[in-house]
């Protein structure tokens, strides 16, 4: 996808069951990074977004879409940086190195008991004029939106779904894409933006 354009929305669903370890994400790797001799093609079937530590790969990002969770890191050397997520206000990640990517949107998480049973979603990405924000309908059918999450985009991306530990059932369906994001429920706009921000994903992981 050229991440220059005025604007691509990729379409996934998701359904999960009987998850006991993490969940699927969707996301976007830097597909500039494909055709360079040094990256490995084994590495696809690795987690991108969350680099191992000490190492450095592709700049990539995922989303959650039934916990909010974002994962990701700007590599060493990106001009891109991570945003909070509000759109009114877009406000740098106080750290942008590796070891700073995690944050958690500002969106009910809908993994719950009772979904471990079986939960399913609508969700995609906005790829537009070299930003990144993220989309999920509720059960109600109103579309939440992340508010812009990255900015400075490499030239040409890859919509990716990531899985890192998963144990269950998954099934992700790519839905389309084009050039128009969903409407906006009008009393969603609250839920934009992260909770706490980027931090470092040694930590714990909690909202």
């Amino acid at each position: 996808v050229d991440s220059s354009a005025p604007a691509y929305y990729v379409g996934f669903s998701v359904f999960v069951a009987r998850a006991s370890n993490a969940l699927p994400c969707i996301g976007f790797m830097d597909a500039t990074s494909l055709a360079s001799t040094s990256f490995p093609s084994v590495a696809l079937a690795d987690d991108l977004s969350r680099p191992k530590a000490g190492g450095s790969g592709p700049l990539a990002i995922s989303c959650c879409p039934l916990s909010g969770q974002l994962i990701g890191a700007p590599p060493e050397g990106s001009v891109g940086q991570l945003l909070q997520g509000g759109d009114l206000d877009l406000q740098p990640a106080e750290d942008n190195s590796l070891h700073k990517c995690c944050a958690f949107l500002n969106w009910p998480d809908s993994w719950d008991e009772k979904g471990r049973r079986g939960t399913r979603l609508v969700g995609g990405l906005l790829i537009e004029k070299g930003k990144l924000s993220f989309y999920r309908m509720d059960g109600d059918g109103h579309w939440l939106h992340s508010g812009i999450i990255y900015e400075g985009l490499p030239s040409s991306v890859a919509p990716c779904i990531f899985m890192s530990n998963f144990e269950g059932f998954a099934r992700v369906r790519f839905s389309g894409v084009g050039r128009e994001a969903p409407q906006l429920c009008p009393q969603c706009g609250n839920m934009q933006g992260c909770t706490r921000g980027w931090r470092s994903r040694r930590g714990t992981q909690t909202r």
